[in-house]
């Protein structure tokens, strides 16, 4: 127990004390501008810190406790909540008229904006006009090119990774990509809604995962995912690749995540929960040593090799970097030279966003300040709250890949896509479901997420600083 406690105190302490070093630096050297920034930074890493106290104790005990007799009780409670194909199915028809009903209410919107009438399906254009969904959709068309042969900035879509585009070249049978990529965002979406409601459900009841999809839905960002972009997809494969390791499938966790990893770059951080799963699995069968151990140590090892497929897709893709521009890490300099984005710790993005948006107050620029300053602040400091009031509840494996997640998608010197990014964290999703158990808490924050997502689906369809 002496040693647990030592070791406790160890994991805590030197990761907070390079954090707390790390601001203090930042303090001295980059201060920012108003008070309330620094306000915002200080809030930001101490709920950081809180949510990793707290998850210290847990993973000691999550791997130093009886994992048989937990492993017992999980699976008597897996078996109770088994999906009827009934039930998939009226999951299925309400997200399919949802997504119908959010799709016409932006067909009303263009229209409305657009000053003329458009069939339904010439309008799906306007899910690829704005952010990221050009660059997807020329790379499904044209591939990546060299600078020297690109025509003005055809060359930047070496930026985004190709996965979500490659699957929307292969459905492109007519030579319409950007209907090719339409139909791949919402499949994806719906198979993501499905496998999100049955990883949920491994652990929780009915009501708990049917609100799980409900916020994954309705958070103001979610509009997005009916763009032709990938988070859809990303969704989609990092919640399989979750619950093929809670069901003990190593290997294709491992190949799921790897393809989430090949569809945006922050699916690399797959790797921690999958690697956590994969040694509480080996925790679980460690009696089986003694029996056959050759098969097992074999068996067990080949599931551990198939962990490294998560950084290949990572190292396939700066291949791709270095042949066509002759440098692997080519991604990140159009990154910084074109969106301001480089390296930036995440205490330091609601300390610059919080300046901007008392600067652009001043200034009368509520384009950027309802667009771009509030929308992000909002999900940096709701997500954190969020796991921190759920952590209890929650597998630690998903706290972990949620801090992992956080820490690298707010940790740019250019925040421009938090919420986005955010939407698509499953740890978000699943705490939401989670702190809205009581009516009090649900109604009023599913009203509000409403709200949200009309008024950031309009941005969106005039193109207004919404990413």
């Amino acid at each position: 127990m002496r040693r647990r406690t030592i070791s406790r105190i160890i994991i805590t302490a030197l990761p907070l004390a390079v954090l707390l070093a790390m601001y203090g630096l930042w303090l001295f050297l980059d201060p920012p501008i108003y008070y309330e920034s620094i306000i915002a930074a200080t809030l930001v890493l101490g709920i950081f810190a809180a949510i990793y106290i707290r998850l210290v104790p847990s993973v000691i005990s999550f791997y130093c406790d009886d994992v048989a007799t937990i492993e017992k009780d999980e699976l008597h409670m897996r078996t109770k909540r088994k999906c009827g194909a009934r039930e998939i199915l009226v999951l299925l028809s309400a997200i399919i008229v949802f997504r119908v009903a959010v799709i016409l209410l932006g067909y009303w919107f263009f229209n409305k904006q657009f000053g003329y009438t458009c069939t339904f399906f010439s309008a799906q254009r306007m899910w690829s006009m704005w952010s990221d969904a050009p660059h997807y959709m020329a790379i499904a068309e044209h591939g990546y090119v060299a600078q020297s042969t690109a025509s003005e900035s055809a060359h930047l879509t070496l930026v985004f990774l190709p996965f979500y585009s490659y699957v929307t070249k292969i459905f492109a049978f007519s030579g319409n990509y950007i209907r090719s990529g339409y139909f791949v965002s919402h499949i994806s979406t719906i198979i993501g809604c499905v496998m999100l409601y049955q990883l949920v459900k491994i652990d929780f009841d009915r009501k708990t995962a049917r609100r799980a999809v409900k916020y994954f839905c309705i958070l103001p960002a979610a509009c997005l995912l009916y763009a032709t972009m990938s988070d859809g997809m990303f969704f989609m494969l990092s919640v399989t690749a979750l619950y093929c390791a809670r069901k003990k499938y190593i290997p294709l966790a491992s190949l799921f995540s790897a393809l989430a990893a090949y569809t945006r770059i922050i699916g690399v951080v797959l790797f921690l929960p999958i690697a956590m799963e994969y040694v509480y699995l080996l925790l679980q069968q460690r009696k089986q040593m003694g029996v056959e151990r050759w098969r097992f140590v074999l068996k067990q090892t080949l599931c551990g090799l198939s962990l490294l497929l998560i950084p290949l897709a990572i190292g396939v893709y700066m291949l791709q970097n270095y042949a066509v521009s002759g440098n692997a890490l080519q991604f990140m300099t159009y990154q910084n030279e074109n969106w301001s984005q480089s390296f930036s710790i995440f205490f330091r993005t609601p300390a610059y966003l919080t300046d901007y948006m008392i600067r652009d107050i001043a200034s009368g620029n509520t384009a950027y300040v309802f667009g771009l300053s509030i929308p992000n602040l909002v999900y940096i400091f709701g997500s954190l709250s969020v796991l921190l009031i759920s952590i209890n509840k929650m597998r630690v494996s998903y706290v972990a890949y949620f801090l992992a997640y956080f820490f690298i998608a707010t940790s740019v010197s250019w925040l421009l896509s938090g919420p986005r990014y955010l939407t698509c964290c499953f740890p978000l999703i699943l705490g939401l479901a989670l702190v809205t158990k009581k009516k009090y808490v649900d109604i009023p924050l599913t009203i509000l997420s409403l709200v949200g997502l009309v008024l950031y689906l309009y941005g969106f369809i005039n193109g207004y600083q919404v990413f």
